[in-house]
């Protein structure tokens, strides 16, 4: 095998394990961006739910309302508090969603990046196939004279 065939040998196998590290980078962000998500999402449904359950015991208590106001006022204060809470973990998962848009962002780079760059080693690879042919012809023909 001559310098030229290891060479190509080479950026091929260059190529293949760039491919997969690429790959494997991708894999895991995206993995990670769906673990996040999933947890924001199963977070918000959580608090969804309380609220709807809050939101029954408080029509249950409206019939009552006359008899139980001073145990309202204390209710109310509970449910501005858990507002703000919400309120906060709202404005924390917006800050997680433009963190996750980032991550796309950057992985789609990553991505046209690395297509860009293995487009060009292929485009290198076959020229330097091309240029060891030629040389085999040559050397073949400089073997053989006719």
């Amino acid at each position: 095998m001559d310098f030229r065939d290891l060479a190509a040998k080479e950026t091929s196998d260059l190529a293949v394990r760039l491919t997969k590290a690429a790959q494997a980078a991708a894999d895991l962000a995206a993995k990670q961006v769906a673990d996040e998500a999933q947890k924001v999402a199963d977070s918000l449904r959580g608090e969804l739910q309380a609220v709807v359950k809050q939101k029954m015991g408080l029509a249950a208590s409206l019939k009552e309302a006359q008899a139980q106001a001073e145990s309202l006022r204390g209710e109310l204060k509970n449910a501005s508090d858990r507002g703000e809470t919400a309120s906060r973990q709202l404005a924390e998962s917006r800050k997680t969603n433009v963190a996750l848009e980032q991550s796309r962002d950057q992985l789609t780079s990553a991505r046209d990046e690395h297509a860009k760059a293995r487009t060009a080693l292929e485009a290198d690879l076959r020229k330097v196939r091309e240029t060891l042919d030629g040389t085999n012809r040559d050397l073949g023909a400089a073997q053989n004279p006719r």
